[in-house]
């Protein structure tokens, strides 16, 4: 069998697979929606009940969380995730200042609770 890898394709067959041969699988967990989608997906074509956890949004995850599919999802506001790398960078470069702290990216736990209003921020281009 394949390891999974960046093709989401590969991955639903991947993941799917190993759910159908290993039925005492007690939980999922992904990295990105390369393979957080292909195993939403996979689940949902197994009839799986197996929890699934991941990070980053795409619809099928928004639905996942709507559906009961997909319990949590981890994501960040995409402009900041950019934003303070380049100007960290041009502050380094131009006054040589040191590197500065750490920023949380606007991370936010998606759940059954607030996927309706993530969802509109997705949609908005504010979460991703």
């Amino acid at each position: 069998m394949a390891l999974p890898g960046l093709d989401p394709a590969p991955n639903f067959e991947v993941i799917k697979t190993y759910l159908a041969a290993n039925p005492g699988t007690q939980g999922i967990v992904t990295w990105d929606t390369t393979s957080g989608t292909p195993a939403a997906q996979a689940k949902a074509d197994a009839s799986s009940d197996v929890p699934l956890v991941m990070w980053n949004l795409d619809q099928t995850v928004i639905e996942g969380v709507k559906d009961g599919n997909v319990q949590l999802s981890l994501t960040q506001q995409p402009f900041l995730q950019t934003f303070y790398g380049v100007i960290s960078a041009y502050i380094k470069v131009k006054f040589g200042f040191i590197d500065p702290p750490v920023i949380d990216p606007g991370t936010l736990m998606v759940t059954a609770d607030n996927v309706d209003e993530v969802e509109a921020l997705f949609e908005a281009g504010y979460a991703g």
